[in-house]
């Protein structure tokens, strides 16, 4: 019986392990189909909803009036971008399957250009991942929530700073 245990556990055990190292084979591959691209914004909106896990968020204002998006994804880990009842809604979309989201390599990140200086509404929801408001912005409302990361917000809030807020609280710059 004992004997049995055995190689029913060995059998799961190397099952276990084949999994693992495929999901590692898989992240390292990922990894090497890293892209940058960008997406131009063509609606109008006045609010802003960022919702990802792992991503380095950098908002500017733009220097040619044009508001567009450019992201680092492959096909599996993507950004949609959509205007919803003017609301720019930026969302990382992670297709893997279970075990395919072991290990993830590589830096996500999302550089969004602003040609409207004055927004009404910006609301971010981040894991993991620095995230950098610059100069030269306003905006009515802010909320930023996340795990892990920096903050720098060096632009103005007319109305309600109502929350920035990190579970391990690294809040570098806030003018």
């Amino acid at each position: 019986m004992k004997k049995i245990f055995w190689i029913l556990f060995g059998l799961l055990f190397g099952i276990i392990l084949l999994l693992f190292i495929i999901s590692l084979v898989k992240a390292i591959q990922l990894k090497s189909s890293l892209e940058e691209n960008e997406y131009l914004i063509s609606e109008s909106f006045n609010e802003i909803d960022i919702d990802v896990d792992t991503d380095v968020i950098n908002i500017y204002a733009s220097d040619n009036d044009v508001d567009k998006v450019i992201v680092v994804e492959n096909e599996s880990i993507v950004v949609e971008t959509k205007v919803i009842n003017d609301t720019l809604i930026i969302k990382r979309v992670d297709k893997r399957n279970f075990f395919d989201r072991l290990f993830s390599f590589g830096k996500y990140q999302i550089d969004l250009y602003l040609s409207n200086e004055v927004i009404e509404s910006l609301d971010i929801e981040s894991s993991t991942g620095n995230i950098t408001i610059n100069k030269g912005l306003t905006f009515g409302n802010v909320e930023i929530e996340g795990s892990t990361g920096n903050i720098t917000f060096s632009s103005n809030v007319n109305k309600n700073m109502s929350k920035i807020r990190l579970k391990i609280e690294n809040i570098v710059n806030y003018c």
